[in-house]
């Protein structure tokens, strides 16, 4: 689409249609670079940012992950461009789906906690050091001194990670013996899907039970499709998969209960590998529990995931405020005889072509998520 900023380089075209089912991954900036394509006229990279956005300039640069008078983003959307259809509106037989958050006792992994809560400290201590270090580089006069910062902080960053990472893998694997426990529990009530990030996790839950299928980044595509239709037909109750790898392009309806034994940062990946439940066929209520350790960094990942849930619900599928009335027009601008004399203008045949298309356009419904129930966006209800 051209860079988010500018819109340079974005595709020459006369009509743009963009289908998406994630316009929004985690936070409302990443719709510009659709807008900038899709609007004429649309506001600039910043306006939007401050706007929409809560952008505001800090000693780093200007921050631009927030979100900002949401239902006014909405409104924006539905009355210029964006056509938004649910599951809910278009597949009623589809049902919803509920979402727990099960913090698990720390018991015999407090060790692990406790190194993943100083491993985030230290990642997050050296970033900040080395962010300022690139700030006092940028006032030398030797080139070289700021490359040599940007370059220890692409470094340091990268380390602190690592570290954070190797941290978050142990907590893991600190909880494996309360995943497969709870994975028993439910598995008396019926099959089940399971989701992790880490290889060895999966490995480890399939050791725990071998008669489930597994997909992650590692199987092969016959191996794949083999494992689904394992499932599907009831084959094996358990579904093993890694997010990434089996959150997307399969269906998995055989089953109504997802558990998370691992998060990912990215909400729109939770809910696509949530989704593999959620589709056609699927006649239960969904249930997705995740299960996180007591103040583990899983625990505050499933709150933000939660919170970036509620912001993207809320700018793009919340149901929008009741419409306020119109204001009466204004008879400085437009009076009675202005109408009458614009419509004395208009020939039998020009009433007669403007009432069938008054008729027509009145009488469509594209099934979207519309305002007062006859179709098209919410510019429609002023109309």
């Amino acid at each position: 689409l051209g860079d988010a900023k500018t819109g340079a380089g974005a595709i020459p075209a006369k009509r743009r249609l963009f289908l998406t089912g994630t316009p929004i991954l985690n936070r409302p900036i990443e719709l510009y670079p659709i807008i900038r394509s899709a609007v004429p006229g649309a506001p600039t990279w910043f306006s939007y940012a401050k706007y929409y956005c809560a952008g505001h300039k800090t000693r780093w640069g200007w921050d631009v992950s927030g979100a900002s008078r949401l239902d006014e983003l909405q409104d924006w959307l539905r009355s210029t461009f964006m056509v938004r259809r649910l599951k809910k509106d278009v597949l009623k037989e589809l049902p919803p789906k509920r979402r727990q958050v099960i913090e698990l006792p720390a018991n015999g992994a407090q060790d692990a906690i406790d190194d993943e809560r100083r491993a985030r400290q230290a990642q997050q201590a050296t970033v900040e050091d080395l962010r300022a270090a690139v700030e006092l580089a940028k006032a030398s006069d030797d080139p070289a001194e700021y490359t040599a910062a940007v370059e220890a902080l692409r470094e340091g960053a990268r380390v602190a990670f690592s570290e954070m990472a190797r941290a978050r893998h142990n907590v893991a694997l600190a909880k494996l013996d309360y995943v497969v426990e709870h994975l028993a529990t439910a598995l008396e009530s019926g099959p089940v899907i399971a989701f992790a990030h880490h290889r060895d996790v999966i490995a480890q839950l399939h050791e725990a039970f071998p008669d489930s299928v597994v997909i992650t980044g590692d199987t092969s595509l016959d191996d794949r499709q083999a494992a689904v239709d394992a499932f599907q037909a009831g084959k094996a109750k358990l579904f093993l998969g890694n997010i990434q790898a089996a959150g997307v392009g399969i269906t998995l309806t055989a089953s109504s209960h997802v558990i998370f034994a691992e998060l990912d940062w990215t909400p729109a990946r939770v809910t696509q590998a949530e989704d593999r439940a959620h589709r056609i066929g699927q006649e239960a209520h969904v249930l997705v529990q995740h299960l996180v350790l007591e103040g583990s960094l899983d625990a505050h990942m499933a709150r933000v995931l939660v919170d970036k849930q509620n912001i993207i619900d809320k700018a793009l599928d919340d149901d929008p405020p009741p419409p306020t009335p119109a204001p009466e027009p204004s008879t400085a601008k437009v009076t009675r005889d202005k109408l009458g004399e614009l419509a004395d203008r208009l020939t039998d045949a020009d009433q007669a072509v403007a009432l069938a298309a008054v008729k027509d356009l009145s009488a469509r419904c594209d099934g979207a998520r519309e305002l007062d129930g006859s179709g098209f966006n919410k510019i429609d209800a002023r109309i």
